[in-house]
């Protein structure tokens, strides 16, 4: 997780970036059908962050993304929940989410 404030034109603007390490969990951990891969996503003009138990591992249960209305901004934003396995949870509004990259992640050797 990386918070940071960017320029997007002329005003600062809130960005979250996370990588998450994904897999298909219906398969076991050496079969090649498993598809490990680092997926990056970037949130832009975030606000409200929290985040709770961050520690050494950071396993996630789950990733949710609600479209929600913003009285303050007058429009449609996402809210952003990152349910806590072991290790980190977190929530968040934003205006925008993007995809930054997915790449396969530690290739299994056949």
């Amino acid at each position: 997780m990386l918070l940071e404030r960017s320029h997007d034109g002329e005003e600062l603007w809130p960005v979250l970036t996370i990588q998450f390490f994904g897999f298909r969990s219906e398969v076991g951990p050496e079969s090649p059908d498993r598809n490990n891969c680092l997926l990056t996503l970037r949130f832009g003009g975030v606000e409200n962050v929290k985040l709770d138990g961050f520690n050494h591992q950071n396993a996630i249960n789950g990733f949710t993304v609600v479209g929600k209305w913003s009285e303050r901004l007058n429009r449609e934003v996402f809210n952003v929940e990152i349910v806590q396995g072991f290790g980190v949870g977190a929530t968040f509004e934003c205006e925008e989410i993007g995809v930054v990259s997915v790449n396969p992640a530690v290739p299994h050797k056949r």
